[in-house]
């Protein structure tokens, strides 16, 4: 592996091992700081040590940090929930809970002093995850009207949290090319190089050109809440984990990707019917609607790819790998299929769809 993509890896948390926190802790300080009691029940997440504390006048989600991850990039992600509440309070993300007094977060140390990460209590959004559900096309212009919106509250959020780097951000995708070392299956080696060639040719060159700002980064059919019987239909937007700063597109992109079609004629049905909201919200060029066919396809592979070196690595947490980098290779294969440029082609049609967004190119 390349002293770059060491780092990549590093930064994003996944050379660690996952080292859960002592659940008596965290309930000593939820009790302490915060004033909570209840029934802790452990999530399985990415790095966080995660749990649910369920109470009989409401529930929240409680996460402790990593103790390798920098605490600026831990206050990142939920100082950022507090500045899109302040710039649009309609968008459902999750409240962060002041402790006594206070703060937004608490610093938890052993008994010995060795300090093990950082506790944050959040409002739990009950409901079913947008992967679990299955949208009309209208819930679905709903879902990309609501991305909009965040990613036009985000303008203009500064913190020093931000400057990191994560594996999941399309713009290293070109730096991830040696993972193809560990994909064994010669048919899905032969289809991630031909989408590195996309990304080459056509995406690399004008990257830097592209219009950026901060990103909630991954909203994920498994970051959005949804509602089928509510007339808002997604209800939660959580995890602001991956926020950075990055090229517009690539906050669309990570949505489609999760939404490519495995197996229907075309794949880009479902991503193009998110893209009206989205558009009818935040205006994208044709140019850019066009970079971001290729820019969702990347993220497909990039994590089947990522994925293959996880399982490697750390074969404990296989299950919860395989969990959520299901379907990428059948998606890749019918979205290559159908073509690159059948596909940009298509998601333009939102551009006559849409309403007139409310920003400007």
């Amino acid at each position: 592996m390349s002293q770059q993509m060491q780092q990549l890896f590093e930064e994003s948390g996944l050379t660690s091992r996952h080292e859960p926190i002592d659940e008596s802790l965290v309930y000593a300080a939820l009790r302490e700081h915060y004033g909570l009691d209840g029934e802790l029940q452990r999530i399985d997440t990415e790095k966080d040590s995660t749990f649910r504390l369920r109470r009989d006048t409401g529930d929240y989600l409680v996460k402790v940090s990593p103790k390798d991850e920098p605490l600026p990039v831990v206050l990142c992600q939920t100082d950022v929930i507090d500045w899109v509440q302040s710039r649009d309070p309609g968008i459902p993300v999750q409240s962060v809970l002041r402790t006594r007094d206070g703060a937004n977060h608490r610093i938890l140390h052993h008994e010995s002093g060795d300090y093990l990460g950082a506790l944050r209590v959040l409002e739990f959004i009950p409901g079913t995850m947008l992967g679990e559900a299955t949208p009309s096309p209208s819930q679905l212009v709903q879902v990309g009207a609501m991305l909009g919106r965040v990613d036009l509250a985000l303008q203009g959020f500064a913190h020093e949290g931000l400057e990191r780097s994560l594996v999941w951000n399309i713009a290293e995708f070109m730096t991830l090319e040696p993972l193809l070392d560990y994909e064994a299956d010669p048919e899905r080696r032969a289809m991630a190089e031909e989408i590195f060639a996309l990304y080459r040719e056509r995406l690399e060159p004008v990257r830097h050109e592209l219009r950026t700002q901060v990103l909630h980064g991954d909203l994920s059919a498994f970051n959005a809440v949804v509602d089928p019987d509510s007339s808002q239909f997604l209800t939660g937007v959580i995890d602001f984990g991956d926020v950075q700063v990055n090229p517009v597109i690539f906050d669309p992109a990570v949505l489609f990707a999760n939404h490519l079609l495995p197996a229907p004629a075309n794949p880009w049905q479902t991503s193009r019917d998110m893209l009206v909201g989205y558009l009818e919200v935040f205006a994208l060029s044709e140019d850019e609607i066009r970079l971001l066919a290729i820019a969702s396809l990347a993220r497909v592979a990039l994590r089947a790819l990522v994925t293959n070196w996880r399982i490697v690595h750390v074969p404990e947490r296989a299950e919860y790998l395989r969990s959520h980098a299901r379907e990428d290779w059948a998606r890749i294969e019918n979205t290559l299929n159908y073509g690159i440029d059948a596909g940009a082609a298509h998601l333009l049609t939102a551009r006559d769809l849409a309403k007139p967004a409310s920003t400007n190119i």
